[in-house]
């Protein structure tokens, strides 16, 4: 998200920035492509080789509808959310937006939405895959992949675009890279206007008409029709003393352009004027086409001050105007590695006395900014004050402005002190207008929240007070709770933004290895900071673009943090015998992905991971070193490659018998898993566990609610412990991910759960079923299920296996505080361990290592090169300062869980005195009683409760325990021999069973002769 100059005027286009809704608002009918639209998305360029430069969307409007109202709102892939609104209006036929350098995001996907007038979505289309919207019009929309992209490596001056006959979108085809044409229509496309003939073209030239006051200017505008000749051409606004159409050339013939002059006269008063030029063709009936000119005729000398500039209101009064002004610098802002504008700001003794309207100001010089700007020298900027996003600021770029250095070493400005949680959201335009362009200091105590974005945009989302959660982490779903939820944090985040407006400022542009900007001094191995760590009294100038407030660096300020949650060097310490972990390893693949179609079972699919060997060696390193330090006796490994030979888990296999020692670690050989490029894997350690039998797969063929072309089968296997031979059976999941949608019914954007709730919610239920089923035969009721569900622990799935009595251990051992994965700032756990009631009583405890979602991504295993087209810029490191360490830290994105366990019954053990009374049993005539008494194996004081069972000859009788003895009355015997009594004490919730054996003797009683 960059900061880009004002929109420009093409085709007739009049332009004023729109701003983003924080609001929560309901999902509107599902957007269709547009097929049948009138109005569409004719053109897009958003990449190309070096610095993303002349981005722009082009709207083809043949029938020349009033397009007032209407607007395009992009969406960014990587949240689903609104990064800029622009507004259209006018009658134009072809009308271009233009951006910024970077000013549209790269893809991989990111989407455009055209919302008519009503708020309606009338086309979602993207680029480099599909989204769903998570806010705006579009919310809980899934956008229409055009299926062209650019891939950054073609030159500056092509595009994507449609071309045919036609006058709906549904005539024409995309086709591209090709040479652009903003503001026409494309090559090989012509407009039919709905059957009838072409429609004229209008051209009025860019921006507003300057002229100083008691001085002349003059402007050429034009008009083209395809099929037919412009031959009239008049003012049809109120005329104005001093404006005049004059030298009008009619065409020469069809298709050939007709011209004439907008002159603006010396005598014409100081003002504002919107001038509206018709042409008219010589069709019968004959066609118009309409464009405008903004002329502003004003005292070029005169200073403004930049609060009557910025005003109380929500937007300048004086857009359009040429103003100057005389402030001092404050920060200066680059791209492409040079200074691409700056802000200003009055000094104290220039500042009004009015708290709503600001004193400073962005200054907007591309191509014609002054040499060594610096904060504290105070310049003389003479430019025209211009809205985009909603950001005032004075456009003086490219010679269309003057600059004059009054003095150096001024004194900075006092900044003015805001906090958070603010009044209203930070992505409302309106929340900080007072402050806009101002030093200001936030005087709360911030924490780290989000730092996905450092490396591409240089940016890292702030929290007030804590790091959010995920809603559904911590609450059942509810559209309402998640949506007070949004409203919420969006008061308490604010992002922190480099001093660049190019995408990965660090490695691009002629200094193409700089350090990233936070914290100061630069990122490296040896400076860092983990979510969560705080930075208090954080001053810089304050900045609304692409739908959020952002702080922009100041000169002096400190931008280092206090370190409130150091590294873990080890897992907590979880107990037991032996331990049980969950890790995803975020796409490790032994195949290197240099973009070809070679990876899954059928080989039709991408490899994912390492771009290089060089990376694949770093991957390996970190995944080891985390493993080995986890020291878990089984592992279920999750996005591991999906190969035939096992290759990449033997892989990872024989990296850890090569640190810990020959045949430490083995793996479950399971070759191919169902269709998709990665799978489940089980690794062990044979000294402690040993698998039982083969594994099991759930897939849909076991259960149709097990959607497994969304969900990657569930890999069962039973270990068996070596030293007790007790048995536990775990099953390793990878549920169907939130990214994209599973369709109505299915997906829940607006109560947090997210896409695809329900695929995940049946899967979670066929889950349950399988595994009571004992699938492996294991005969033990004791099961463990572990990875990554992609739901939050209130979500339906979580819920569904509490349901089934499971215990979610995470939710048992850590509470509240569990988390595991990052996403927009959020926190929570996507990994999960559950046990079956059986073994919840085995479980000593469980966490996660929290090695990966505090850390920051460019620590990960990519590397300083930039390996094939396909691998984005922004995982091309710089090398300035060391980033990559062979440690655990950043070895993935997901932290990895660990239970630990001790097999086998939990419960205190007890020992058994049996006494028969009498001692000698004779047949027929004594009924002997059997005494059994029951005890604490280590506290004979502790009196066991129960109940005894005694079994002998075909009788069964059962005993309550009385403190602690039970008495069976054996009655007669009617036969001598030996009598085997079997007793158990059948247990309780503190004492596990116990059984033995009791044996005595039945015998002849003697006989008493008579004399």
């Amino acid at each position: 998200m960059r900061t880009s100059r004002p929109a420009a005027l093409i085709g007739g286009l009049s332009l004023v920035a729109g701003g983003l809704s924080a609001a929560l608002i309901a999902t509107p009918a599902a957007a269709v492509p547009g097929a049948g639209s009138a109005v569409f998305v004719n053109e897009i360029h958003y990449d190309n080789d070096g610095t993303d430069a002349g981005e722009f969307i082009e709207i083809a409007n043949p029938a020349g509808a009033d397009l007032t109202g209407w607007s395009v709102v992009l969406y960014n892939g990587s949240n689903g959310a609104t990064y800029d609104t622009d507004a259209l209006s006018g009658t134009g036929q072809v009308q271009a937006l233009t951006y910024a350098a970077n000013g549209i995001q790269n893809g991989s996907p990111d989407a455009v939405a055209l919302v008519d007038a009503a708020g309606s979505v009338v086309q979602l289309l993207s680029y480099e895959g599909t989204l769903t919207a998570t806010n705006g019009p579009a919310a809980g929309q899934t956008s229409t992949d055009i299926g062209l992209s650019e891939a950054g490596s073609e030159p500056l001056g092509q595009s994507l675009q449609l071309t045919g006959t036609g006058a709906t979108y549904g005539d024409f085809t995309w086709t591209g890279p090709a040479d652009d044409s903003p503001g026409t229509a494309n090559t090989g496309q012509t407009f039919t206007g709905g059957g009838g003939p072409a429609q004229p073209v209008a051209d009025c030239g860019d921006g507003p008409l300057a002229v100083d006051t008691d001085a002349s200017g003059s402007r050429e505008v034009s008009a083209v029709d395809a099929d037919s000749r412009i031959v009239t051409a008049e003012i049809t606004s109120d005329a104005v003393q001093g404006i005049s159409l004059d030298g009008f050339t009619a065409s020469a013939a069809d298709g050939e352009p007709a011209t004439a002059t907008l002159n603006v006269a010396d005598t014409t008063p100081d003002g504002t004027y919107e001038v509206d030029i018709e042409l008219t063709t010589d069709d019968d009936p004959a066609q118009t086409a309409t464009c405008s000119v903004t002329v502003v005729v004003s005292d070029q000398d005169a200073v403004t001050p930049i609060s009557t500039i910025q005003g109380d209101g929500d937007a300048s009064t004086l857009v359009g105007e040429r103003v100057n002004v005389e402030a001092v610098v404050t920060s200066v802002i680059t791209a492409n590695d040079v200074t691409d504008g700056f802000f200003l700001q009055e000094e104290d003794a220039d500042a009004d006395t009015d708290p709503a309207t600001s004193e400073g100001i962005y200054v907007f010089c591309r191509n014609a900014c002054p040499d060594d700007l610096a904060a504290g020298d105070r310049y003389r900027v003479s430019g025209e004050v211009a809205e985009f996003n909603t950001t005032t600021q004075v456009a003086a770029a490219f010679g269309d402005g003057s600059f004059e250095l009054l003095e150096s070493g001024a004194p900075l400005p006092t900044a003015a002190v805001v906090e958070l949680p603010a009044d209203a959201s930070t992505e409302d335009p309106t929340t900080f207008e007072d402050v806009e362009g101002m030093r200001t200091t936030i005087s709360t105590t911030l924490a780290v929240s989000e730092y996905f974005n450092q490396a591409r945009f240089g940016e890292i989302v702030l929290t007030a007070e804590e790091r959010p959660y995920q809603f559904t982490q911590l609450n059942e779903p509810s559209e309402a709770g998640y949506a007070a939820h949004l409203a919420d944090v969006a008061t308490r985040q604010i992002i922190l933004d480099d001093d660049s407006n190019s995408q990965n400022a660090a490695t691009s542009g002629p200094e193409n290895n700089e350090p990233y900007y936070y914290p100061t001094p630069g990122l490296s191995t040896g400076n860092f900071f983990r979510g969560g760590d705080t930075i208090t009294e954080l001053t810089g100038v304050f900045e609304y673009a692409f739908g959020a407030w952002k702080v922009r660096p100041v000169a002096g300020a400190d931008y280092t943090f206090e370190s409130a949650n150091p590294r873990p060097a080890g897992p907590d310490e979880v107990g037991g015998r032996i331990q049980v972990a969950s890790f995803n390893v975020l796409n490790y693949f032994t195949s290197i992905d240099d973009g070809a179609d070679t990876c899954g079972p059928a080989a039709d699919q991408e490899c994912r991971g390492a771009d290089s060997q060089a990376e694949l060696d770093n991957q390996r390193a970190k995944i080891v070193d985390a493993l080995a330090r986890i020291d878990a006796e089984v592992v279920g490994l999750i996005e591991i490659q999906n190969d035939g030979d096992d290759a990449s888990v033997a892989d990872l296999v024989a990296a850890l018998n090569e640190r810990e020692g020959a045949g430490t670690y083995a793996y479950v050989a399971t070759g191919f898993i169902g269709t998709d490029a990665i799978k489940q894997a089980f690794i062990y350690q044979p000294a402690a566990v040993q698998p039982v039998g083969d594994f099991d797969l759930l897939t849909s063929a076991d259960d149709p609610r097990f959607d497994d072309e969304s969900n990657r089968p569930a890999l069962i296997q039973t270990f068996e412990e070596v030293e007790t031979d007790e048995r536990l059976t775990i099953a390793v999941n990878h549920l169907k991910s939130k990214g994209s949608g599973c369709g109505a019914g299915d997906d829940s954007p607006l109560d947090g759960s997210g896409n695809c709730d329900g695929t995940r919610t049946a899967a979670a239920q066929a889950l349950v079923d399988h595994l009571a089923s004992d699938p492996t035969g294991s005969g033990d009721p004791d099961t463990l299920i572990i990875g990554d569900l992609n739901s939050y622990a209130m979500e339906r799935p979580i819920s569904t296996l509490r349901e089934a009595g499971y215990t979610d251990l995470l939710q048992r051992f850590e509470g509240d505080d569990a988390y595991g994965y990052l996403f927009d700032g959020q926190l929570g756990t996507l990994d999960h361990g559950l046990a079956t009631a059986t073994l919840d009583e085995q479980v000593t405890g469980a966490g996660g290592w929290k090695i990966n979602a505090d850390e920051n991504p460019l620590f990960d295993y990519n590397d300083t090169v930039h390996d094939t087209a396909g691998e984005p810029d922004f995982e091309r490191k710089s090398t300035a300062l060391p980033l990559f360490e062979p440690n655990a830290f950043r070895s993935s994105d997901h932290d990895p869980v660990v239970i630990g366990l001790d097999l086998g019954d939990p419960r205190e053990t007890v020992q058994m005195d049996i006494d028969l009374r009498p001692g000698k049993v004779e047949v027929g005539k004594t009924r002997p009683r059997l005494v059994v008494e029951v005890e604490d194996d280590d506290d004979r004081r502790q009196v066991v409760s129960g109940v005894v069972q005694v079994s002998f000859e075909d009788e069964v009788r059962t005993e309550t325990l009385q403190r602690g003895k039970a008495l069976f009355e054996l009655g007669t015997f009617d036969t001598p021999g030996e009598v085997v009594v079997t007793v158990e004490y059948l247990g309780s919730q503190t004492h596990a069973p116990s059984t033995e054996t009791f044996t005595f003797e039945v015998r002849e009683g003697k006989n008493r002769g008579s004399d």
